[in-house]
C-alpha cells in the first residue's frame, strides 16, 4: 500500500529553517538550539542540511528525497553504509504516532533505523517535515530534538536589525542567528570577534548592492552558524557601560566605550557539554554597539 509522498514528509522548502531543542540523555544538561536549512541542490533539488547537529560518528545531516525515496546521508563522505533510506513512498510504511513539540502537537510517521548498539528514530509530518528525532545507545535515550519553530533564513526581517543600545544589539544577535542572517551578524559583531569564527570567504569582498548565490550564502552558513549554536548564552544580569579616560588631559580617550554582561555559557565542545559563568563585553561605534568578546571567568 503507497503512503505519502516522500516529498511531503520532507517538505523541503527553497530558504525554510527548522529549529529544535536538543536535549541529551543527562537531564542536568540545559537544552541548546539545533537547526534544518533548505539548500537547493546543483540539480535544482531542495534538501535539509543540519546546523549544530552531529551525526553519530560527527559531522552534519543531509535529509533529501531520492526518486520517491527519504534518505539521511553524512553531509562529509562516509561511504554507502551510513547512508539510510527511512522510507519508500511505493511502499509506505511508518507507525502512525501523535508528538508533542514545543511547536505544536502534530500527527506523525515514526520510522526507525539501527546500526549496532545505535538506534535511530524519526518523526516526520505530512506537510511540516521532521518534527522529532531520537538517538538511543542500548535501547537508552542520548539525544532527542523537538521541534520549536519555523523561520526563513536570509535578509528578510521587516523591522531591520539595530544596534543603538546594548539590550537591541544583543536581541538583533539573535534574531540574526535565527534568520541565518550572515550579513547582518557580520555588522553587529566586530572584527576581532568575527576572524575567530574563520568565515569561508570574506562577506567584505561583496560589492555595494551585491548578493552572493544561495548557494554561496549556504556555504558561508555552514562555516559560521554551527560555531555560534556550539556556544550560546545566557544573560544573567543587565549591562554595565564602561567609559574609558583619556591618556593626556585634551585628548580623545584610546578606547570607545564598552559594555559588560554576566552570562552563562553553554557549549558543545568534542561532543562533551560545557556550562561555565561569562562576561560578555559589547563596544559601541558610530552606528551603535558590536559585539567584541566573551571571556570565560576563573
Amino acid at each position: 500500500m503507497r503512503g505519502p509522498r516522500a516529498a511531503a514528509l520532507l517538505a523541503a522548502r527553497a530558504g525554510r529553517v527548522l529549529w529544535f531543542q536538543v536535549r541529551t540523555h543527562d537531564p542536568e544538561d540545559p537544552p541548546r538550539e539545533a537547526a534544518l536549512f533548505a539548500v537547493r541542490g546543483a540539480e535544482g533539488t531542495v534538501y535539509y542540511e543540519s546546523l549544530g547537529l552531529g551525526a553519530p560518528q560527527g559531522g552534519s545531516l543531509r535529509f533529501l528525497v531520492r526518486r520517491g525515496e527519504l534518505w539521511v546521508v553524512p553531509a562529509a563522505e562516509a561511504g554507502q553504509r551510513a547512508q539510510q533510506r527511512i522510507y519508500d513512498e511505493r511502499e509506505g510504511g511508518g507507525q502512525r504516532e501523535q508528538v508533542e513539540t514545543p511547536a505544536g502537537s502534530f500527527r506523525a510517521r515514526r520510522f526507525s533505523h539501527v546500526d549496532g548498539r545505535v538506534s535511530l528514530r524519526y518523526w516526520f509530518a505530512v506537510d511540516v517535515g521532521l518534527v522529532r528525532f531520537e538517538v538511543r545507545i542500548d535501547d537508552k535515550p542520548a539525544l532527542e530534538l523537538l521541534r520549536t519553530k519555523t523561520s526563513r533564513w536570509g535578509r528578510n526581517d521587516p523591522y531591520g536589525y539595530p544596534a543603538q543600545t546594548p539590550d537591541e544589539c544583543w536581541s538583533s544577535l539573535e534574531r540574526a542567528l535565527h534568520a541565518l542572517d550572515l550579513a547582518a551578524l557580520r555588522s553587529l559583531i566586530g572584527d576581532e570577534l568575527w576572524q575567530r569564527l574563520r568565515p569561508a570567504g570574506d562577506l567584505g569582498l561583496l560589492g555595494e548592492g551585491q548578493r552572493p548565490s544561495d548557494r554561496e550564502e549556504a556555504q558561508r552558513i555552514r562555516a559560521v552558524v554551527p560555531q555560534l549554536l556550539d556556544v550560546r548564552f545566557e544573560l544573567l544580569g543587565p549591562w554595565q557601560i564602561v567609559e574609558f579616560r583619556p591618556e593626556k588631559p585634551g585628548q580623545p580617550p584610546a578606547r570607545r566605550p564598552e559594555a559588560r554582561a554576566p552570562a552563562r555559557i553553554v557549549a558543545s565542545l568534542d561532543g562533551k557539554l560545557l556550562v561555565d559563568r561569562a562576561k560578555l563585553v559589547l563596544r559601541q561605534h558610530d552606528q551603535g554597539w558590536e559585539w567584541i568578546a566573551f571571556q570565560r571567568e576563573e
